[in-house]
């Protein structure tokens, strides 16, 4: 598409912005583009950043991120000094995570694996016991680390 003649084109009424991206996207029927969530478009765009910052790290500071959490049990009952948990939030520092909001995120991955539970429920029953049990074992592991 010419710019000048897309320029005189909107100029005239002729064409609208939908119609450009339909075309530069070849979406035949441009009224597809209103069914678009612009929240799960955030989403999606959201975690294709956060894999795109994970995997644009060194693998050095990785590996001594996961050194330095591998030190750390945060397991069952054990219990691990407050300094050494402290060290760990602070290796977290250099992937520029927000600590605060990790938690609401677990919350929505646990919401959103209780709702592809009931989905499945129709045809696999068992799919939704080994949901079932990862939803438990997960939650109380958040609420193990968020008591410590």
């Amino acid at each position: 598409m010419n710019a000048i003649s897309l320029q005189n084109e909107f100029n005239d009424g002729s064409v609208t912005m939908k119609e450009v991206m339909a075309e530069a996207l070849d979406v035949r029927n441009s009224t597809l583009l209103d069914s678009i969530d612009e929240k799960d478009s955030r989403v999606a765009g959201k975690a294709v950043k956060t894999v795109d910052l994970i995997t644009a790290r060194p693998a050095q500071t990785i590996n001594k991120t996961t050194e330095k959490l591998s030190n750390v049990l945060l397991l069952g009952d054990s219990t691990s000094h407050s300094s050494s948990i402290s060290q760990m939030f602070s290796s977290l520092n250099d992937f520029d995570i927000d600590l605060s909001t990790i938690s609401s995120s677990v919350g929505q991955s646990v919401q959103t694996l209780h709702n592809l539970s009931q989905e499945i429920n129709s045809s696999n029953p068992n799919s939704i016991w080994l949901l079932n049990t990862f939803q438990i074992s997960f939650s109380h592991s958040l609420i193990y680390i968020k008591y410590m």
